[in-house]
C-alpha cells in the first residue's frame, strides 16, 4: 500500500504521478474515483501501460468508457477507508508530525489487514 500525506486543502489528484511512480511491479489496472478524471491522470497510466479504470466525471464533453467488472472492486476501496476512519486519530490527524501521523495510518491498515 502507498500513500502521500498532502494538506487538506490539496486536491487527491495532484498525488496521482506521484503514486504512480511509487508502483514497481506493473499492476493490471489502476482504478480511482471520479476525482482522478483529468488528461494528465491518464496519460500517466498508459504510459506504464495499466488499464485506467476512473469514471468520467459528469461535466466531460465525451465520456470515456471505463471496465464496470473493474469498477465494482472501487466498492473495497471505499469500504477500507470507511473502516479507517473509525480510528478517531486518523479523522482528526492527531498526529504531531507528518511521521507519526504515517506510522499510525500504516499501523491502522496492518490491525485491519490482520482483522480480516
Amino acid at each position: 500500500m502507498h500513500f502521500i500525506i498532502t494538506g487538506g486543502e490539496s486536491a487527491d489528484c495532484t498525488q496521482a504521478p506521484a503514486l504512480l511512480k511509487q508502483c514497481e511491479q506493473v499492476v493490471q489496472a489502476v482504478i480511482a474515483d471520479k476525482g482522478y478524471d483529468s488528461n494528465a491522470v491518464r496519460e500517466g497510466v498508459v504510459q506504464q501501460a495499466n488499464e485506467d479504470v476512473i469514471p468520467s466525471k459528469n461535466n466531460r464533453k465525451e465520456t470515456i468508457p471505463h471496465e464496470k467488472l473493474f469498477s465494482a472492486a472501487r466498492h473495497l476501496v471505499e469500504n477500507t477507508i470507511g473502516k479507517l476512519k473509525h480510528n478517531r486519530r486518523l479523522t482528526t490527524r492527531n498526529g504531531k508530525t507528518v511521521t507519526s501521523f504515517a506510522a499510525f495510518v500504516n499501523l491502522a491498515c496492518i490491525k485491519m489487514y490482520l482483522d480480516n
